[in-house]
């Protein structure tokens, strides 16, 4: 219950608008000197918020960011205090009307669209608003370089007016400090960038990926990234997957979809360099005069702002408290047991995710048969639900588009760093089917498409997801324990499951995934018997999660970890003289490993300390880069 009482500071409290995150936001007034009232919004952090001193610092940098941001675009930030009970405050400009949310899902409740041209004028003022904050300097006129890192229809502000401002500073950063902390992925996920979902480094051109979503969604009525599951949104804005807009684009005037999925690459070096560039290429669609756009947008903001109470977030998450009331039923019940039948074989009753365990590890075949209960028995084939966890290579000789899996397109020994050379090939030659990797029972499977591993198999119990995040220690045992007991809700997927269940954020989820998959791949590069085959063209199994891990990032770390245990193969004398190979074939090569490559002849060998030297780089990394070439067959090393 929240805490009662009728002013903050100066500031008499008119009502609470909403609650969440880090503060309570209120509508007060306060006394002007002509001897009138103004409004004004009070953020006033949550107690138990505020115990945190890295908590009050986000709150002094918002009002510290937000002080240097004056524009019309941009809801003012007013002075910074601390009332009687310790508890800090912002005050902010108070916007009269609706969020653009609001606005959105009021259209979309009715069934009606935004005129392009509406959308367009929209657009270009949030683009002000944006362009205010990362073009901001400071009292000396040093550039800030703020990055928003949370831009989205919740924090665009449309007054009764026709005014359109951008808002909300909380976890904004200046560009240089993003390392430390700009890439948490915060935000709503929506409208989040590729590089906040992968966890790399904010800048601008983050905001500018969220702005492209937020336009698209102007102009198509609907979110451009939503999905069924968090889980695939973030697949979604990953890969850059705009093909909502491209379709919607073909009832748009011609090229304004074009303008928009600038913003919208999955590489920031490739997107429009400015919220001012955007902006200005935009100015040819916003054909409407500027009193008649916010006419418009003055009769819809009052529309969607009065046509039901003012918006109040709940002192709860209503589906976490759902989830709650759910949990002691959920948990009090018996499992479903399943039984299994096989020829030559018995197994005691299992509970779901005991039984996608032993299908996952090879345990259960695909011709077993499965009951639920007292239900009837089936074989795995005719269960989509279970017969996705089954092991590819199993399902020989079906999905080989090679035909006999006893014939692969190539085979490599783990003796030696195997695994190197296999990854360094598909890499280098950009290739696309299955990598199964096997000695002495244990068996990995690894997908690649253009070179890119993009799932990872294993039918070691210990690399699953569930034991991969106790180890880590992002979930307890009994969390665990509670999300195996639904998965069959989750279709299997516990990853899904975890989400579901509010025990690990989406975004966190996404990147743990993808660590274990990482994880997974690095152990091959320890094999040292067994061997890989490739079997060129074979597809994921269908909806696996797919990651997408840079091939020479990997090989980087797997050669480091060989040389850290001393294989021979990854450790090479600095003085060892290295040429090109005679024979070896153009490949599809990194940068590093290019430019080693072009500092070579096949006449004039060079010591790898002078290559070091040449490419001003530690020798620690080129001996690596000389490591994976070698194995490639690209260059030949000699001792001296």
């Amino acid at each position: 219950m929240a805490t009662s009482y009728s002013r903050v500071g100066p500031f008499k409290i008119e009502r609470r608008l909403a609650v969440g995150g880090m503060a309570e936001v209120f509508l007060a007034t306060t006394a002007t000197p002509a001897g009138g009232n103004r409004s004004v919004v009070v953020k006033r952090m949550l107690p138990h918020i505020a115990n945190d001193e890295r908590n009050r610092a986000l709150f002094r940098r918002e009002a510290r960011l937000g002080a240097f941001i004056k524009n019309a675009n941009v809801v003012e930030v007013l002075s910074l205090g601390e009332g009687e009970d310790n508890l800090p405050y912002l005050i902010l400009e108070y916007v009269p009307g609706c969020d653009l949310f609001r606005l959105m899902r009021s259209l979309r409740r009715d069934g009606w669209k935004l005129d392009p041209a509406l959308s367009a004028y929209v657009a270009r003022e949030i683009l002000k608003g944006v362009r205010a904050v990362h073009e901001a300097v400071d009292d000396k006129g040093k550039p800030l370089r703020i990055v928003h890192r949370d831009l989205s229809p919740s924090n665009i502000f449309l007054s009764v007016h026709g005014d359109v401002k951008v808002g909300d500073l909380g976890i904004a950063r200046a560009e240089e400090s993003t390392q430390d902390g700009g890439s948490t992925g915060k935000g709503k996920l929506g409208y989040l960038s590729p590089e906040q979902v992968l966890g790399h480094d904010t800048t601008a051109r983050s905001d500018l990926f969220a702005c492209g979503a937020i336009i698209s969604e102007l102009l198509i009525g609907d979110p451009l990234f939503a999905d069924e599951s968090e889980l695939s949104m973030l697949i979604a804005i990953r890969d850059a997957d705009i093909s909502r807009l491209v379709e919607a684009g073909r009832a748009l005037p011609l090229g304004l979809a074009s303008i928009v999925s600038s913003a919208l690459t999955k590489d920031p070096a490739d997107r429009v360099a400015s919220a001012a560039e955007l902006h200005d290429q935009l100015e040819a669609f916003a054909t409407l005069p500027e009193d008649e756009a916010r006419s418009m947008l003055r009769s819809l903001v009052s529309r969607a702002s009065g046509d039901e109470p003012p918006q109040t977030t709940p002192l709860f998450d209503v589906s976490a408290y759902d989830r709650a009331l759910r949990t002691p039923a959920t948990i009090s019940m018996p499992p479903m047991m399943y039984m299994i039948r096989a020829a030559g074989r018995t197994f005691n009753p299992m509970t779901y995710a005991q039984l996608v365990e032993a299908i996952a590890t090879g345990e259960i075949g695909l011709s077993d048969e499965i009951a639920e209960g007292l239900g009837t028995f089936q074989p795995i084939s005719a269960l989509p639900g279970l017969a996705r966890h089954v092991p590819m290579s199993t399902l020989a000789p079906e999905p080989f588009n090679q035909g006999d899996p006893n014939s692969p397109a190539r085979s490599f020994d783990m003796d030696g760093g195997g695994f190197v050379t296999a990854l360094a090939w598909c890499a280098a030659h950009r290739e696309s089917g299955l990598l199964t990797c096997a000695h002495s029972g244990v068996q990995k499977e690894v997908y690649v498409q253009d070179g890119v591993p993009r799932f990872v198999s294993s039918n070691i119990a210990g690399e699953l997801l569930g034991e991969f995040l106790v180890r880590k220690h992002i979930i307890g045992r009994a969390e665990l324990d509670l999300a195996l007991a639904v998965l069959p809700r989750y279709d299997g997927q516990l990853g899904e499951a975890l989400v579901g269940l509010g025990l690990v954020e989406a975004v966190d989820m996404f990147r743990l995934i993808a660590d274990q998959v990482k994880e997974k791949v690095l152990d091959l590069f320890r094999w040292t018997r067994g061997s890989a085959l490739f079997f060129r063209g074979v597809e994921a199994p269908p909806n696996k999660f797919p990651v997408g891990l840079n091939p020479w990032a990997l090989l980087d770390q797997g050669v480091a970890r060989r040389a850290a245990e001393e294989y021979p193969d990854a450790t090479i004398d600095p003085a060892a003289l290295v040429r090109r190979s005679a024979s070896h074939e153009e490949v599809d090569l990194p940068e590093p490993a290019a430019a080693l490559l072009s500092k070579l002849d096949e006449q004039a060998p060079l010591p790898v300390s002078t290559l070091s030297e040449a490419l001003g780089k530690p020798i620690a990394e080129t001996t690596r880069v000389v490591v994976v070439l070698a194995h490639l067959g690209v260059i030949d090393v000699a001792l001296a």
